[in-house]
């Protein structure tokens, strides 16, 4: 397994085992399991850690493979999704990887291959009004359609988690509103203006955008 854009997070009550799809947790800086069927899953434990230890985890939109634990038995080439405690099952949705190794069932370790935009899974476009300033979740669509009534703020997505990844964030306002996107400590990245579009990449460490036409 790659170990680029490893990231570490906080584990909660009970700890964390690896190679379990998280989700972020209530507390900042903390990761807790993704549940069955869950959209905000967004890193994989690389190794276990105990109740607030640090634990070391991979975004599922970073390059390389994932080692994932299975709960019940898949087959090679399988798509899989989140089960009950960060564990993946065959099918289901939404699909986060696919299976390169089969699992032979309940507990088993594989590795499976991200899905491309995996953090982004629940949908490959947000469409949206913005009618109050926006913050986008770790698990944003990549191509953000926002129509704001007012000048708005856009708060980008954890560039950690984002590393190595683009969002592409059009403004779709036939007048003069103006969108200003923000890292999350409020440092303005760059502006789209109304009818334009503009395009942002994660380095790991920040943010960078190309204006668009």
């Amino acid at each position: 397994m790659y170990a680029e854009h490893l990231r570490t997070f906080i584990a909660p009550a009970g700890g964390l085992e690896a190679a379990r799809l998280c989700k972020l947790g209530g507390t900042a800086g903390q990761v807790e399991y993704a549940a069955l069927g869950d959209p905000a899953a967004v890193v994989v434990t690389v190794r276990a850690a105990r109740e607030g230890q640090g634990a070391t985890c991979k975004p599922l939109g970073s390059p390389g493979t994932l080692l994932l634990t299975a709960a019940a038995a898949i087959a090679v080439g399988q798509r899989v999704s989140p089960a009950a405690n960060g564990k993946a099952v065959a099918g289901g949705s939404p699909a986060v990887a696919i299976a390169l190794k089969a699992a032979s069932g309940d507990g088993a370790i594989f590795e499976a291959l991200p899905i491309p935009q995996a953090v982004g899974h629940g949908s490959a476009v947000d469409v949206a009004a913005a009618g109050a300033n926006v913050t986008l979740p770790a698990n944003a669509a990549p191509l953000q359609v926002l129509t704001p009534d007012a000048a708005r703020d856009v708060t980008l997505p954890d560039v950690a988690l984002w590393a190595g990844r683009t969002i592409v964030i059009v403004n779709g306002a036939a007048a003069t509103h103006a969108l200003t996107a923000k890292n999350a400590g409020g440092d303005t990245i760059g502006a789209i203006a109304a009818t334009k579009a503009s395009l942002f990449f994660s380095t790991g460490a920040a943010w960078r955008v190309l204006a668009g036409a």
